[in-house]
């Protein structure tokens, strides 16, 4: 019998949305998604040797699908977490959506468009995130005026964090535009 051949582009920067889709479909396939989504549960003490075999076997192969498929410059994610496909699956979904609900900037930010407030369903659906809209000052230097324009971020932020926790990191961000 041959083995299914399917090619994946690695989990980059930018591609979990598609990465993670394509990938959970390929488990699906295999038949190890359960492994993942915890409905493939371990064996119980008393289950076979060859039933506990098994099942070390299939997580076996989807860390290995799962790591293999991973880009060289986001490896370090998975290095260090629980090493099970469900403990690595879970490190990632956690790092990749609470960098896609981050407010990011749009278009129009020479315009006064500084409102970013990132997606608040995404961050609520996290476990040990809260979301936390933070206002903050952009002061645009413009023929010698300053104009001192409002806006706010919306932010995944871990559960013990606070507003101010975010207005420490704007205060960090480099955001004085010169024209």
């Amino acid at each position: 019998m041959s083995e299914d051949k399917w090619t994946l582009e690695p989990l980059g920067d930018s591609n979990w949305s598609n990465w993670s889709f394509k990938l959970k479909n390929i488990l699906r396939a295999k038949d190890l998604w359960g492994l993942i989504d915890g409905s493939d549960l371990p064996p119980v003490n008393d289950a076979s040797e060859e039933v506990k075999q098994r099942y070390k076997r299939n997580c076996n192969r989807a860390i290995a699908m799962i790591t293999t498929n991973i880009s060289d410059s986001k490896i370090y994610l998975v290095t260090s977490c629980e090493d099970t496909p469900q403990g690595i699956w879970n490190t990632l979904k956690e790092h990749f959506e609470v960098l896609d609900a981050l407010g990011k900037p749009g278009s129009g930010l020479l315009q006064g468009n500084i409102f970013w407030p990132g997606s608040f369903s995404e961050c609520e659906g996290m476990k040990k995130f809260q979301y936390c809209l933070a206002g903050f000052s952009l002061k645009i230097y413009i023929s010698k005026k300053i104009l001192d324009i409002p806006g706010a971020l919306g932010t995944c932020m871990p559960q013990e964090c606070n507003q101010n926790d975010v207005r420490i990191l704007l205060n960090k961000l480099p955001l004085n535009l010169s024209k």
